[in-house]
Parts: structure tokens; sequence; C-alpha cells
């Protein structure tokens, strides 16, 4: 599934016309793709776009990924990615930006922000076996025994810190291995738009990243 996902990625990227490195940093719009309390890791040089995608993202926020979390979609530390708010709303399999809650940490934070992969909302008052039953629909790898265990363990943690919030859903990976997540409604602040790799040079639609 990953091989696939990264192989379409890869198709459906196109070159874009990037400038010459800069050596400055995005000190307050770096995103987490992993633990937001690993310290920060140097993501290499920004990139200088084109004045042609310059216009293109005019307006949009962005931030630059610390991490390998996400890799698994194409998205790798030390790239950039363009943001919108959620005023158009979530849909199912949006790369989204998490805002970080350090009372849930007993470590320092190194990051105001986490990425994920958005699955679906949960209700305040939602059993953990109403979720289970839901994602089941469209998410057919919470079959597997330890999956469920991971599922709960994630959601009682979450709920023993927000009793009584509507939560949502997302996905991540950790060593090539995904991961359940749950975050309070209103902490999902942004979603990804375009993604700028530093690798490739290539600009990738965030809406043609395959579902997972």
């Amino acid at each position: 599934m990953i091989k696939n996902i990264k192989n379409v990625i890869g198709f459906l990227s196109f070159a874009i016309g990037i400038g010459s490195m800069s050596d400055s940093k995005i000190d307050d719009t770096l995103v987490a793709a992993g633990d937001p309390a690993v310290p920060i890791r140097s993501a290499g040089s920004d990139l200088v776009l084109s004045s042609e995608l310059q216009e293109k993202m005019n307006g949009l926020k962005r931030f630059k990924v610390c991490g390998c979390s996400m890799s698994p979609f194409g998205i790798s530390t030390g790239d950039i990615v363009y943001v919108n708010d959620l005023s158009s709303g979530l849909n199912r399999n949006d790369i989204v930006i998490v805002k970080v809650d350090p009372e849930v940490y007993n470590r320092p934070i190194r990051f105001n922000h986490k990425m994920r992969r958005y699955l679906m909302d949960v209700a305040k008052d939602e059993s953990i076996d109403s979720v289970k039953k839901r994602l089941s629909e469209f998410h057919k790898e919470i079959l597997v025994p330890e999956f469920q265990k991971r599922l709960v363990k994630k959601f009682n943690k979450t709920k023993g810190f927000y009793p009584d919030r509507d939560l949502c859903l997302s996905i991540t990976f950790r060593n090539g291995d995904f991961r359940y997540s749950f975050h309070p409604r209103e902490f999902m602040e942004y979603k990804v738009k375009f993604i700028v790799s530093t690798d490739t040079k290539t600009l990738i639609d965030a809406d043609m990243i395959p579902a997972y």
C-alpha cells in the first residue's frame, strides 16, 4: 500500500522552478512530523520559489516539516507545506496541522504544531465501540486485534485529558508502522494544500495524495 502511494505521488507531482538555496530559517513556522517533544533537528536550507509559484502561494501560510512520520504520504523532513484554514471544512484523508497542547506532555515541547492525516470526527459522548465500528467501514486495518489495542489505548488516554470535548481521529507513522491519534476538534487549525519537496524539487497538490 505504502509503495503504491509513493508511486502515485511521483506520477502526480510535477517539476517546479526553484531558485537557489537560502540559508534563512523558518523560526516560528516549524511543524513536527513525529513527536513534538523530540529536539528539533536541522531540516536543511530553505528553498526559494520561482516568481510564478510565489504568486500561486501568495496568502497561504507555510510550515517547514521536521521529522519523517508522514513520509509514507510523500511528505518528508525539510519539505515546505502551504496550508489553508478550515473554513471549507475537513474531508477524510486531509493532511492537517494540529495545535500542540503542552499539558499532555511530561517533557518540554519543541513545536507548537504537529502534522497528521485526518480520518473522522468523534463526538464527545461517542463510545470506543462506536468509533471502531464506524472506522471499520473504510479503514479495514482496525479489524486487526493489535491495531484495535492501539486505538483503545489512544482513545482512553485522550479522553483522560479531554473528557467533555469533541475529538478528531487521525493517523501518522512511526518507523513505517502507522499509529492513531485523537485530538480536540478545536486543535485542528489548518489543512495542507501544497507540498514543496526539497528532495525532488517538485510541487504536490495535497488533494491528490491517495487515501491510505
